[in-house]
C-alpha cells in the first residue's frame, strides 16, 4: 500500500512543478524578454527561444503535466481494495486527492506569475529539458494537425484572407479605413520601391558646393523639410546626403552665410529599385533614417523614397510632414507638368 501512496504523492508534486513552470513561462510578455535581455541577465537569449517556442495550442508542460496527474490517481485508486473498502471512504479519499491537487495547482498558478518578472531565467535548464524530451511529440502533433487540415502552416491564401476582409467589412465588423489598411498590408509585400518614390526629375535638390548665402531664399527650403545634396563631380552625379532645412535657416541665423552645404550634409543611404517595400521598412527601422536614395542596377540615381512613402502605402492616405507644405512631390510634379501645358497653349 505505501507504494502505490508514494507514487501518488511524487506525481502530484512533480505536475505542480511543471504547473509552476507552465504559468511562468505563459506570464512572460516580450516586454518582460526585452528587459532581461537589456539587463544582460544569464539565460535571457536562451529564455527568448524557449519563450518564442511557447504556444498555447499545443503546451509541452500540459501534456507531462497531464500523464502526471493520471499517474497519481491510477495509483491512489491501488490503494484501496476495491471489493472490500467502504463505498464512502474511497469517494472521501478522492474528494480529499482532488482537493488537495487543485490547491497546489492554484499556489503554483499564483507562484509561477509572480516569478516570472525576476527569476524565469533561473529556470531555463528545466525549460529546454522538457522542450527536448518532448520534441518528438510536438512533431507528432504538428504532422497530424497538417494531416487532419489538409494544408500545411502557411493555411490560408491571400484570396481567402482577403475574402475574409471584405466579409468583415460586408457585415460592419470592419469599418472602411480598417478594411482599406488590412488590404494594403496583404498587398505589402508585392509593391516595389520604384512604384511609390519620387521621381529624380522632380527632386528638389542643392549642390555641395553652394554657399547658405545661395541657398537660403529658395522657395523649396520652406516647403520640404529634407533636401538631398549633389557631390560637385557632374560626371559622377553622386548623391552624397541630404541637409535639413532647419539647419540650413540656423546657420544663416548664426551669421555664416559662406559656410558650404556639404559642411552640413547629413549621410544617405542608398537602396535598389527593385527591392520590396515590406524589405524597405526593415532597412527603414533597422538603419533608423527617413529617406533613401533610390539607385537601378548599375548605381545610377532613379529618385528617392521616405519613410512616410512607405507608410501612405499601408495607410493609403497622404502624410504631410510638420515642416512640408506640399504632401508628395509626385504630385508637385503633375502641377508643374499642367502648368507648363498652360504656358505653352497661351502662347
Amino acid at each position: 500500500m505505501d507504494v502505490p501512496l508514494i507514487i501518488t504523492a511524487v506525481s502530484i508534486l512533480i505536475a505542480t512543478s511543471i504547473s509552476f513552470l507552465s504559468n511562468m513561462i505563459s506570464a512572460l510578455s516580450q516586454d518582460d524578454i526585452d528587459m532581461f535581455i537589456e539587463n544582460e541577465t544569464p539565460n535571457a537569449r536562451k529564455l527568448q527561444k524557449v519563450w518564442l517556442k511557447f504556444d498555447d495550442t499545443f503546451n509541452p508542460f500540459m501534456v507531462i503535466e497531464t500523464a502526471l496527474y493520471a499517474i497519481a490517481l491510477f495509483s491512489f485508486g491501488l490503494v484501496f481494495d476495491m471489493g472490500n473498502s467502504n463505498l464512502l471512504g474511497i469517494i472521501s479519499g478522492f474528494l480529499i486527492l482532488i482537493i488537495i491537487t487543485l490547491s497546489l495547482k492554484f499556489i503554483a498558478y499564483f507562484i509561477g506569475i509572480k516569478l516570472s518578472k525576476t527569476a524565469a531565467t533561473k529556470f531555463v535548464p528545466f525549460f529546454e529539458l522538457f522542450y527536448t524530451v518532448l520534441s518528438p511529440l510536438e512533431l507528432l502533433n504538428e504532422k497530424m494537425s497538417q494531416k487532419v487540415s489538409g494544408k500545411n502552416a502557411e493555411e490560408f491564401s491571400r484570396e481567402e484572407i482577403t475574402a475574409l476582409f471584405e466579409s468583415a467589412k460586408d457585415e460592419g465588423s470592419l469599418d472602411d479605413d480598417e478594411y482599406r489598411i488590412l488590404k494594403n498590408i496583404m498587398n505589402f509585400s508585392e509593391v516595389l520601391v520604384t512604384d511609390v518614390m519620387t521621381p529624380r526629375t522632380v527632386m528638389i535638390t542643392l549642390r555641395a558646393s553652394q554657399t547658405i548665402a545661395q541657398v537660403q531664399d529658395i522657395a523649396e527650403l520652406s516647403q520640404y523639410s529634407r533636401i538631398p545634396v549633389w557631390s560637385d563631380d557632374h560626371q559622377e552625379e553622386e548623391i552624397i546626403g541630404y541637409v535639413l532645412s532647419k539647419d540650413v535657416f540656423l546657420t544663416a541665423l548664426k551669421g555664416e552665410p559662406d559656410k558650404k552645404v556639404s559642411s552640413i550634409t547629413r549621410e544617405l543611404n542608398l537602396i535598389n529599385e527593385n527591392t520590396r517595400l515590406d524589405k524597405a521598412l526593415e532597412e527603414f527601422l533597422r538603419r533608423k533614417k527617413h529617406m533613401f536614395v533610390v539607385v537601378d542596377e548599375y548605381g545610377g540615381v532613379e529618385g528617392l523614397i521616405t519613410m512616410e512613402d512607405v507608410l501612405e502605402t499601408i495607410l493609403g492616405v497622404e502624410i504631410v510632414d510638420e515642416g512640408d507644405k506640399v504632401a508628395d512631390l509626385r504630385v508637385l510634379a503633375k502641377q508643374q507638368r499642367d502648368k507648363r501645358i498652360e504656358r505653352k497653349n497661351d502662347l
